[in-house]
Order: structure tokens, then C-alpha cells, then sequence
């Protein structure tokens, strides 16, 4: 079990130092919007012997944190997940502080037993910007752990924190 979480915190790294050749958000960009969920007729089998479709309880815990913002203190909520085939969405509910409100919802796909998701958009209206990403291993049908890497850039600073996450049901 390490192991698939030693490469899933692998495979984020890679997608996060790939994300350098994503388009920047800017101040004339659009705002990430609440995305919505996956087309009820979607039929692509998933490439994982999981479905992470339902509700969950979470658990997420900063690890490090570096940069202008303070601490996260733990929080446990409400994890809602739907997906279809190899694509999911995740929102974190009850329990969970976010800020902006869309900094809760995420998108992602699988591979293989891999999860990974991101959001990223404005944070506030002083021109900063948030980009966050979870990489989540099924250890079993009603558990998962994960871990995520969030930034925050600001025109006076930045800060980034790593948080590890843990669902059951």
C-alpha cells in the first residue's frame, strides 16, 4: 500500500511540474465555475475495479505549509464523489471550510487505481489565484487515502501547503 502511495505522490508531482505549460489565469481570464455533474448516460467502463460513486467521510490534515498564509487546523466533513467510467467529481461539503466556495469542488480522472484531481481560480478580488490538486489510492471498496498540494499567489506574495486525506464509508 505504501508503494501505490509512494507513485500516486509521484504522479501528482509530475502533473503539478507539468502544469507549468498550462494556461495562466489572469485577470481577464473566467473564473473556474462550480462544475456540474457527469452526464447520467455516460456508458466508458472505468479502468479501475473501484467506483468512489456516493458519500463519504473525510479527513484532511496539513502537512507543510510555507509562504504569507497561516496554518489549516484539521477538518472532517462530508465528501461527495460521482463517477462515470474513468472521470469523476468531488465536492467537499459540511465540515470543510473553503474560500472561495468553488475551491470545494473538483474534477478528475483514473487511471488504473489513481485518482487525480484539480481545481484552480480567482480567490479573491485583489488578483489572487488558487490551484489545487488531490492524488487519492482505493485501499479497499470504503476507504481511500490521498494527499493534495495547494498555491495561492497573490500580487504581494504567495503560499503553498501539502495535505494528506483520508475517506471512509
Amino acid at each position: 500500500m505504501k508503494m501505490r502511495m509512494l507513485i500516486a505522490m509521484l504522479l501528482l508531482a509530475a502533473v503539478m511540474l507539468t502544469g507549468c505549460n498550462a494556461p495562466t489565469i489572469t485577470k481577464t481570464s473566467t473564473p473556474t465555475k462550480i462544475p456540474g455533474p457527469i452526464a447520467p448516460n455516460a456508458t466508458t467502463e472505468p479502468s479501475t475495479k473501484f467506483d468512489l460513486t456516493g458519500s463519504w467521510t473525510g479527513t484532511l490534515t496539513q502537512e507543510l505549509q510555507s509562504g504569507l498564509c497561516g496554518g489549516m487546523l484539521p477538518q472532517q466533513g462530508d465528501v461527495q464523489i460521482m463517477q462515470i467510467g474513468d472521470s469523476f467529481t468531488m465536492q467537499f461539503g459540511a465540515g470543510f471550510a473553503c474560500d472561495p466556495v468553488e475551491a470545494c469542488y473538483f474534477t478528475g480522472n483514473v487511471d488504473g487505481e489513481t485518482y487525480t484531481a484539480m481545481n484552480s481560480g480567482f480567490a479573491d478580488d485583489e488578483g489572487g489565484v488558487y490551484t489545487s490538486g488531490l492524488t487519492m489510492v482505493p485501499m479497499e471498496p470504503n476507504s481511500v487515502e490521498g494527499f493534495g498540494f495547494s498555491t495561492y499567489t497573490h500580487p504581494e506574495g504567495s503560499c503553498e501547503w501539502a495535505t494528506s486525506l483520508f475517506l471512509i464509508r
